[in-house]
């Protein structure tokens, strides 16, 4: 006898799918509320392996980070769309859509064990979160990591976005907001303009017109606990030896699983460390027996740390962030004078010195009455909810990178650039002619990039060694007929239509011959 189907509940999830924490939230009697796990609003986006049938999602698994470090993923989040990526877990190999599906799985079965909340059918329907300047290949993998989840994926809204639409619901005035957004591994800021507008029968609804995004990719409060880490070591070594708790290359007569657990402890000290810097002015770091040495001794942490060493140490970390905010403005067309309200997400803004620092460029405080740990997947959740009533889409979209292709030497042809607005039903179309390189040459390669800055060269790198551009795909136009070199002329033609799709197409010119390629089919 077959089985029989579980109805689809007509309530949608909003998620947070975090760096360090993930949250899920449902809009229900009008409002957003958010959805406990375990009794608490966030868990922790962590995954630990017993064996290869049994895994511990949350607050479980983080809890095993210090007893098997080597088989407990963390901070996967940060490798999503990382071309080849993989984690080896008890012989096995798990991508990271695989593991950030065991996190969402765990945040929709807590949905489901609501004591008031009556799914009243399969929670199946979802928007999930993603940072502003996630790169194509991350949302085609956010996208896969609910598919084997099992969820329906209506829309990847972007984390600013998700916020600005908690903030702007039932506001009734147009105005200009700024969305600061320090999480847990990712940055950014968000310009939009929320415009009240008026149906055929009077019924209010706001529209997000998003006027710029920048974003630093790899900046949040994982980089917050490490300059903690830092601080704590050095301590550490200058009254050991110079045994070194972060070098796990050294000899140091110490082994490796000991070192791991003993990094994870330093990490876990840290980051409460940081927790309670936010709201003290030291805080005192004791941990005993954080190690052994290799003659049995055991070494222990114990010492003070300042909220001013504290502020020192991640200080350039916040003016990064603050150059963001002023080139996010810029591209916007706006000045300081012209944003009405800032509005702080996620929990790394916590820290004082964020605050500090937004009162220097803005001259006030910031916005800070909702929860900026819980705000985005509330905001995802009230989106979610007006789902079917959405048409037209309440946002309008800018192209986010820089789109070219690879050409002779490594260079970058930029094709579409960034912050070009995509228009409601339409799409950015962009050409270019190129030449063929050689002699006789019958066939080409294209090879497609992304990069959220202005860049010569494809293979150009930052102050910290990581790439400015991302392929994000390639693929082969042939029967190109043979000639001398610069004989053939070839188009290329970039579209991004406002679903985000992008598509790239190669045209022989004398023979009509083409190709093309669809490179993201996700929404948001």
């Amino acid at each position: 006898m077959p089985g029989l189907e579980m109805k689809v509940s007509k309530h949608k999830l909003g998620i947070d799918l975090g760096t360090s924490t993930s949250i899920v939230s449902v809009f229900i009697n009008g409002k957003s509320r958010v959805l406990k796990i375990n009794g608490k609003e966030r868990m922790p986006s962590v995954v630990s392996f017993i064996d290869k049938n049994t895994r511990l999602v949350g607050e479980e698994a983080k809890g095993r980070a210090l007893l098997d470090p080597t088989n407990t993923i963390t901070s996967i989040k940060r490798h999503m769309g990382e071309d080849g990526y993989k984690v080896s877990i008890l012989g096995e190999t798990y991508t990271p859509e695989q593991i950030s599906a065991e996190i969402l799985s765990k945040l929709v079965d807590a949905a489901y064990n609501q004591k008031d909340f009556e799914p009243d059918g399969s929670l199946c329907d979802v928007v999930i979160c993603v940072p502003a300047n996630f790169t194509d290949n991350a949302k085609v993998a956010t996208k896969k990591a609910a598919e084997i989840a099992g969820l329906n994926v209506l829309r990847l809204l972007e984390e600013p976005v998700a916020a600005a639409i908690m903030y702007g619901f039932d506001s009734n005035r147009d105005q200009n907001v700024l969305v600061y957004d320090l999480g847990g591994g990712t940055f950014d800021v968000c310009v939009l303009k929320v415009q009240t507008k008026k149906d055929k029968d009077s019924t209010n609804y706001d529209k997000y017109k998003i006027l710029a995004k920048e974003g630093i990719a790899q900046l949040g409060g994982d980089d917050f606990d490490r300059r903690i880490m830092e601080i704590i070591n050095e301590d550490f070594k200058a009254k050991n030896n110079g045994i070194d708790l972060l070098d796990m290359e050294k000899d140091q007569g110490i082994s490796k699983k000991k070192m791991k657990a003993a990094q994870q402890s330093l990490k876990e000290t840290a980051e409460r460390a940081k927790i309670e810097l936010s709201s003290k002015n030291s805080t005192t770091i004791l941990v005993p027996n954080i190690i052994q040495t290799g003659s049995g001794e055991s070494l222990h942490l114990d010492m003070e740390i300042t909220r001013d060493e504290f502020e020192q140490a991640i200080s350039d970390l916040i003016d990064k962030t603050g150059e963001t905010v002023k080139l996010a403005l810029n591209n916007a067309k706006l000045t300081m004078d012209d944003i009405d309200k800032v509005i702080l997400v996620g929990g790394s803004s916590l820290v004082p010195l964020v605050k500090t620092k937004i009162k220097e460029i803005f001259g006030v405080e910031p916005f800070s009455d909702f929860n900026p740990i819980t705000i985005v997947s509330e905001g995802a959740a009230i989106f979610a909810a007006s789902w079917d009533a959405l048409s037209p889409d309440p946002i309008i979209n800018i192209v986010t990178h820089n789109l070219g292709i690879m050409t002779e030497g490594m260079a970058f042809s930029r094709i579409i650039e960034k912050g070009v607005e995509i228009p409601k039903g339409g799409s950015v179309i962009e050409e270019k002619e190129y030449k063929t390189q050689r002699d006789n040459q019958t066939e080409v390669v294209i090879y497609i990039y992304q990069s959220s800055e202005d860049i010569s060269f494809v293979n150009e790198k930052d102050d910290e060694g990581k790439e400015k551009a991302v392929c994000i795909g390639e693929f082969r136009l042939n029967n190109i007929p043979p000639s001398p070199k610069g004989t053939e002329k070839i188009i290329v033609k970039f579209e991004v239509n406002d679903e985000n799709i992008v598509k790239v197409t190669a045209t022989a010119v004398s023979t009509g011959s083409e190709e093309e390629v669809i490179l993201n089919v996700v929404k948001g």
